[in-house]
């Protein structure tokens, strides 16, 4: 769901519901959407009791999707998942064995690799800098065999796919040049050399 920035009244909270309820009415028969998040983090503030209703009625408008009550922040005992955003170097600390939700990494990455020209407009990087298409397979291949061998971590979001205004984390420029061929990265994923 877009985010709000403020959800402590009662008009705001019923706005986001109705926005929330014609979202996933309007979009529950596309099969690219594989599940329902409600809030990204803790932005706009909302109460434990507003997140979980929430929660309840992505559910009982599509019981056939997985539903994160707040991606990478406060987890509700309703929530499907447990959703973690980490832009850090040890990922494989959220391993468990038989965790009772299904866990994974929500967020992730931050990798910055500027292309000149190919910039919507000059800009700090995100996370963390490199400086060629080889340093960005490196250290995105450093950080996702992580996940794909940390126990009990069902799946994983790279931050980004493209670069975004100022955030110049993407695998893509902010006009859709590829930053390194994206067979390296699909090796990467799969657990290829």
């Amino acid at each position: 769901m877009p985010s709000s920035f403020d959800l402590r009244t009662p008009a705001a909270e019923q706005q986001f519901a109705r926005e929330w309820e014609t979202m996933i009415t309007g979009l529950d028969e596309h099969p690219s959407v594989v599940l329902w998040i409600a809030f990204n983090e803790n932005w706009g503030r909302p109460t434990a009791a507003f997140q979980s209703a929430i929660v309840d009625r992505a559910r009982a408008l599509d019981p056939t999707r997985p539903v994160i009550d707040a991606s990478g922040s406060v987890r509700r005992a309703n929530s499907d998942m447990v959703d973690f955003h980490d832009y850090g170097k040890d990922l494989a600390r959220y391993q468990l064995q038989a965790p009772k939700r299904a866990r994974w990494i929500g967020e992730y990455g931050g990798l910055t690799l500027r292309v000149p020209g190919h910039l919507w407009r000059p800009a700090r990087g995100f996370r963390r800098a490199v400086r060629t298409p080889d340093g960005l397979v490196r250290e995105y291949r450093a950080l996702t065999d992580q996940v794909n061998g940390a126990p009990g971590l069902s799946g994983y979001v790279y931050t980004q796919l493209y670069d975004v205004e100022r955030e110049l984390n993407g695998l893509m420029t902010y006009d859709r040049l590829t930053k390194v061929p994206p067979e390296r990265i699909a090796a990467v994923n799969r657990g290829s050399r």
